[in-house]
């Protein structure tokens, strides 16, 4: 992503969550450039997938501004759902173990300022 090139403000962050409960509300949390392994940071965002009319597949959207995203760096953006988060104690943890699902994408971010990647994806 060359942000002198982009037109938008956002990154967008297509993705179908699936669930064989339909009815259930699940909760999602999504990490930015969390240490390996993960830590207790803290989520740059949480919310809600609502159910989708009794189907398995929920299409979901997540967005993340350019302004949290690091030029010169692979940036690696974390996405965590589950049905319910036990608490913020361990960000990441399910309250039914197993209950658990993650998608990651890398984004490499560059700017006039910052035109090679200096920190590889990780």
């Amino acid at each position: 992503l060359n942000l002198d090139e982009s037109l938008e403000t956002e990154v967008p962050l297509d993705t179908i969550v699936r669930d064989p409960n339909v009815d259930q509300t699940l909760e999602y949390r999504i990490f930015l450039n969390s240490s390996t392994p993960p830590g207790t940071e803290f989520p740059v965002d949480d919310g809600t997938i609502n159910p989708q009319g009794g189907s398995v597949e929920r299409p979901e959207t997540f967005t993340r501004p350019h302004s949290l995203l690091s030029p010169g760096e692979c940036n690696k953006i974390e996405l965590i759902v589950v049905g319910n988060f036990l608490s913020f104690v361990d960000p990441r943890r399910p309250e039914e173990e197993g209950d658990f699902d993650s998608a990651t994408w890398w984004i490499e971010v560059t700017d006039t300022d910052n035109p090679v990647i200096a920190v590889e994806c990780r």
